[in-house]
């Protein structure tokens, strides 16, 4: 099976609730972009891109007391539970789906940001029947919903059935996280020449291997690669995993004139390199006039959630061939085909 259909799609950004507002709101060019309550060793407020509180449900009560939760964790299951909920609403023909989904990466010296326990909690919180024996947590960063899709995939085509679940969700919106990165001059604020916002967000995609009249975004497999020389590697940063994953998603059937391609740059000047690196290698494919989005300019860096939000907002887009890539600070590099098809 070397293709899948975008059945639904919800999110939760900053810049909106479900996947049609975001849309429409990035295509106004708003920025979500506040300074923040938290501030930085040079005393200079962080700029970050928050959900609104008030626009995240409360936490049931067994997990408002549990200590197996982190404060981190605990806003991922707020931020995940209204899109999680959302895309399986009115879907009682299916009975039991199992969920893919990513979560932050592992940064050195600081704890994983998502746990075993936090499909757990999502289903705690929303009461949604999910078949946890053959679901999955990629502690991944932003290559990570690219390696969920990969493992949809792999399920429906071993198993023949019509549907799964792919999802992603990440906040930065953590002191001791925010502090570890301030600290590596990699947080946007005033004065910062080289930094990104940090953001947060969640999107779930569910896929079907069954094409009809309303599944007119189509996927095809992720292009999975590593690179060697990533952000906490001593080694040279040659660009090589994000074009060998180019390489990789480009032996699908939608492989030339992509005219637009959705990116995880988040404004720090080192993920530009191998963006270009990627793109030159792999200039055959893409329309002369092709066009690169990076939404973070909206809503920050939203880490773990990009590839399945890039997906999602390329399904409201007009027909045509697409791409998405995520670059993790670690060595996780993904990129994906999407064709929107015409009604």
């Amino acid at each position: 099976m070397d293709e899948l259909f975008i059945y639904k799609s919800s999110m939760v950004t900053p810049v909106g609730l479900g996947t049609v507002m975001t849309a429409a709101v990035i295509k106004t060019g708003y920025s979500a972009y506040k300074a923040s309550s938290y501030f930085g060793c040079k005393q200079q407020a962080m700029t970050m891109a928050n959900v609104p509180d008030d626009a995240l449900p409360e936490l049931v009560g067994a997990l408002q007391v549990t200590a197996k939760l982190s404060s981190r964790q605990k806003r991922m299951v707020q931020l995940a539970a209204p899109a999680f909920a959302d895309v399986l609403k009115d879907q009682s023909h299916i009975e039991s789906i199992p969920c893919f989904i990513a979560g932050p990466e592992a940064i050195p010296h600081l704890s994983v940001g998502m746990g075993d326990l936090f499909l757990d909690a999502l289903i705690l919180q929303t009461g949604l029947n999910i078949d946890k024996e053959n679901s999955k947590v990629f502690s991944m960063g932003r290559a990570g919903g690219f390696h969920a899709i990969d493992a949809a995939f792999k399920f429906l085509a071993e198993t023949g059935r019509p549907f799964a679940l792919v999802g992603g969700v990440d906040t930065y919106k953590d002191s001791m996280l925010l502090a570890k990165l301030d600290s590596e001059a990699r947080i946007l604020s005033y004065g910062a020449a080289d930094g990104f916002a940090p953001g947060e967000a969640s999107t779930f995609i569910l896929l079907t291997n069954q094409k009809n009249s309303i599944t007119t975004t189509r996927i095809f497999s992720p292009g999975l690669a590593a690179e060697e020389g990533h952000l906490y590697s001593d080694t040279p940063h040659r660009g090589d995993g994000l074009d060998a994953a180019f390489k990789q998603a480009l032996q699908c059937e939608a492989n030339t004139n992509i005219s637009k391609v959705y990116s995880s740059m988040n404004g720090e000047h080192f993920f530009a390199k191998e963006y270009g690196v990627a793109v030159l290698r792999n200039n055959h494919a893409f329309s002369p006039a092709f066009t690169v989005e990076h939404p973070a300019d909206c809503f920050g860096d939203i880490g773990a959630a990009f590839g399945p939000t890039a997906i999602a907002l390329i399904s409201q887009q007009k027909p045509g061939n697409y791409m998405a890539y995520g670059s993790s600070d670690g060595a996780h590099r993904a990129a994906i085909c999407i064709q929107k098809i015409p009604h």
